[in-house]
């Protein structure tokens, strides 16, 4: 994956968290609350973005999180549904927007 400063959308993010720093794996709902925590924020509040329905997506809504799904990893066996869905990383400024007026 490029890194998001290369992908040049850091600036939609207020936090990162990565597993392998905090030794929690998604879709534990601990590592969303560690960021939460970081962040000063709430499930109500944030929105997390992921391509894996799973870990990403049912691990947010687990919390009560908004969540934009990256198309990618898909278990059509989920019963999850993300709050908005793109197909590239590029239409996620928009999502974000559309999200921020809802």
């Amino acid at each position: 994956m490029v890194p998001l400063v290369e992908q040049n959308i850091s600036q939609y993010f207020e936090q990162c968290t990565f597993s392998d720093e905090v030794l929690m794996t998604k879709p534990n709902p601990n590592i969303f609350m560690h960021t939460l925590l970081n962040m000063g924020s709430t499930p109500a509040t944030a929105v997390h973005v992921g391509d894996h329905l799973l870990n990403d997506i049912k691990g947010a809504s687990y919390l009560g999180m908004r969540s934009v799904w990256l198309e990618g990893f898909d278990d059509s066996k989920l019963d999850v549904t993300p709050t908005a869905t793109i197909k590239k990383l590029a239409e996620l400024p928009a999502a974000l927007e559309q999200l921020k007026r809802a």
